[in-house]
């Protein structure tokens, strides 16, 4: 909420917000100027569900401006809701912690999707990697241990 409280401060007029079910007591309680959209879906932001709201008629298309508050711009869930927000308009900006406005284009939007798919493999197979090497470390020390084997340049080999 306090960076809700400090977007309030930066923008004129009163926004519509679209939240969840859960948020909508305390949004109404501490923002009574704000339009409260609610988000029917028990998931996550997706962009199909935000397709069927508009074509439904809950939310309108057209707004000028999206802002979409995050604390985390890694994750699929922020990738979700910057999708959903173009659904909304056509420019999106970024609110971020340090309470900085930052572009977000489709094309930056997908870019950066993209590439977490390609760095995904990487990621679990070096994850993968290194548990194994760390295990075999862990392991050949213990090892060593139990069988009193001493390592290192004390050692008399021969």
């Amino acid at each position: 909420m306090e960076r809700l409280d400090s977007l309030l401060q930066k923008i004129e007029d009163p926004p519509d917000i679209l939240t969840h079910e859960k948020a909508i007591p305390s949004i109404k309680a501490n923002y009574p100027g704000c339009r409260i959209i609610e988000y029917p879906f028990k998931s996550s932001f997706k962009k199909s569900l935000t397709a069927k709201m508009v074509k439904k008629g809950k939310v309108e298309k057209n707004y000028d401006e999206v802002v979409v508050l995050t604390s985390n711009v890694e994750g699929g869930g922020h990738h979700n809701v910057v999708d959903a927000a173009f659904v909304f308009g056509a420019r999106v900006k970024i609110y971020n912690v340090n309470g900085d406005f930052l572009d977000i284009s489709p094309g930056l939007a997908n870019r950066e999707r993209l590439r977490r798919i390609l760095l995904f493999p990487a990621v679990i197979s070096g994850t993968i990697f290194l548990s194994i090497l760390g295990g075999v470390i862990l392991f050949s020390g213990f090892a060593a241990n139990f069988f009193g084997r001493k390592w290192g340049p004390e050692t008399n080999v021969g």
